[in-house]
């Protein structure tokens, strides 16, 4: 009778040790393959990359570059027009990947995600939280295409705003000196800055299954963009050359964060993420971010659709 209350004992401490390290557990996910037959019913998501497109700001203090396309003819006129470089996120299409709530018989994880508009791409996940602001830029679906095809008839000017896709950009310090889409005779380059100490490969990170307490996301990297004119590929030092220091998301290299209990992740943005408690109300310029995604997918349309011709 002794050993079987002994025994009784052991197993009611040994349940307890067991519900104390349920208490003191966090919210996990599984990261899958979405080829996997575990990925059924999962979160797909795309790591974050970025697009730079280069334009003429649409007014002081105004988010946005101008739509109706201006030509540029020479370096010197892209500088005194004061041409910027606004950066927006875009789906990288070689990252790929799933994930699930991770469920045990302590704790249950509940996980709600909200899409950037017509993406893949997470713009929070965790708790909803309410975002008062609904401020839009203005409409431009009417104008954007306007003008954008003839870039293939005339390639001499830069014909402004020209999209510059860096979603899927290679691993590397420096990038080759490439076309600006549209033109033969307009290059760009990049150079990235060392990142950030806690990034890791995304392909070391994403071997599925992986289950963790952390959302892993598109590292940020300094870079400096540079644009010439060139008659053939530009030399390394001898062409004069309009300088853009910027920052991108790099989806070759990933970081993380952890899951809070209760609120949500938030992507900024242009790359990086933060956490927001369950009552945070969101007064960035989020809506007004996912405008201007949209103006530049449709300029990239555009200038896509203008390259075919």
């Amino acid at each position: 009778m002794r050993q079987e209350r002994k025994a009784g004992y052991v197993v009611l401490i040994f349940l307890f040790v067991l519900m104390l390290g349920g208490c003191a557990s966090f919210p996990k996910v599984t990261y899958l393959s979405p080829s996997d037959e575990d990925a059924e019913g999962a979160i797909k998501f795309y790591l974050q990359g970025s697009m730079v497109t280069l334009g003429i700001p649409s007014g002081e203090n105004a988010e946005g570059i101008k739509t109706e396309t201006t030509p540029v003819g020479s370096l010197q006129e892209f500088k005194d027009k004061g041409v910027c470089a606004v950066v927006t996120p875009a789906e990288s299409k070689n990252h790929f990947y799933a994930l699930k709530p991770h469920q045990s018989i302590w704790s249950k994880t509940s996980v709600s995600v909200s899409y950037r508009d017509n993406t893949r791409l997470i713009k929070t996940i965790g708790t909803d939280f309410k975002d008062n602001r609904i401020e839009v830029i203005g409409k431009v679906a009417a104008i954007v295409a306007t003008g954008i095809s003839i870039l293939k008839t005339t390639r001499e000017p830069l014909r402004l705003p020209v999209v510059i896709d860096l979603s899927n950009i290679n691993e590397g310090s420096m990038t080759p000196w490439r076309n600006i889409p549209g033109h033969h005779k307009w290059w760009y380059r990049l150079a990235l800055e060392t990142l950030p100490e806690d990034s890791v490969k995304a392909t070391e990170y994403f071997v599925t299954p992986r289950t963790s307490r952390a959302l892993a996301y598109s590292a940020c990297q300094e870079a400096t963009l540079f644009v010439v004119y060139s008659e053939g590929t530009p030399s390394e030092a001898s062409e004069e050359r309009a300088v853009f220091n910027t920052r991108i998301a790099n989806p070759n290299y990933v970081c993380t964060l952890n899951l809070p209990a209760k609120g949500s992740i938030t992507m900024h943005s242009i790359c990086g993420a933060d956490i927001r408690p369950e009552e945070y109300t969101d007064v960035s310029g989020l809506d007004i971010l996912e405008a201007v995604m949209k103006q530049v997918e449709m300029i990239k349309q555009a200038q896509d659709k203008g390259g075919e011709k």
